[in-house]
C-alpha cells in the first residue's frame, strides 16, 4: 500500500505570500498548470488510486476531485486534514 500525501496547487493568497488558514482563494493560472502536471506524473507512477481524502477546503478539494475524477475512485471530505 502506498500513501500519497499532496499539497494543495498554488493560490493567489500563496503567491502574495500570505497564510491562509481556514480561510479559502481560488487557484492561479499557475495552480491550474501543477494539478494538470501532478496528474500527468500521478498517472506515470501508479496504475490506479484506491481513493482520495480531501480537506473541506476548495484549494484542497479541487486537487483531491481533480485525482478522484482521474482515477475514478471515491473521494471522501475529511475535516480533520484541514
Amino acid at each position: 500500500m502506498h500513501l500519497i500525501l499532496i499539497r494543495h496547487a498554488e493560490t493567489a493568497w500563496n503567491r502574495g505570500g500570505l497564510i491562509q488558514g481556514h480561510q479559502d482563494s481560488a487557484l492561479t493560472a499557475r495552480g491550474l498548470q501543477e494539478t494538470t502536471a501532478l496528474l500527468a506524473t500521478l498517472a506515470h507512477e501508479f496504475p490506479s488510486v484506491d481513493r482520495v481524502y480531501t480537506s473541506p477546503a476548495g484549494r484542497a478539494r479541487h486537487m483531491g476531485e481533480a485525482i478522484a475524477s482521474h482515477f475514478g475512485c471515491p473521494l471522501s471530505d475529511e475535516p480533520l486534514l484541514q
